[in-house]
């Protein structure tokens, strides 16, 4: 068990939590613009709703972690914390990445005016997303095992 001293999984969540809470704000903004019934078709209004609903996912899953260390145990942090924790905030960056991803097809399938491009550009930003956050992670953990 390691003495509580700063813990990554818990003091930086409130940090990440208020960038959630700007893209939930964004999205639910748009619901109530004017242009959301004009320019997207029904089906495309509920992929916005599914997108909405992954920052949600993604948020509780982020906040899991702190509240479970307040609750459980909160002057340590046991290996057993840091495994469960860490495959909360992964799942919580899967589900922000499919929603960013969605988002970002939506919007670009309105500038752009073509379901292709926007199926593109949100193709590329998930790559993007799994490239950074899964990929080059798994890439350094090889290097150092080497």
């Amino acid at each position: 068990m390691v003495r509580f001293c700063g813990n990554p999984y818990t003091g930086g969540v409130p940090h990440g939590l208020a960038w959630y809470s700007s893209a939930l704000r964004i999205q639910l903004i748009a619901v109530f613009n004017q242009g959301f019934t004009e320019k997207l078709s029904y089906g495309e209004q509920r992929l916005h709703f599914i997108s909405i609903l992954l920052v949600i996912i993604a948020v509780a899953l982020a906040m899991a972690p702190a509240a479970l260390h307040r609750h459980v145990d909160p002057f340590s942090v046991s290996d057993r914390f840091i495994r469960l924790a860490s495959r909360l905030l992964l799942q919580s960056m899967v589900s922000l990445a499919i929603s960013l991803s969605l988002d970002v097809y939506l919007i670009s399938r309105i500038v752009l005016n073509s379901v292709e491009w926007g199926l593109f550009v949100s193709g590329m930003v998930f790559a993007l997303f799994l490239s950074l956050w899964f990929g080059l992670p798994i890439r350094e953990r090889r290097r150092g095992s080497q």
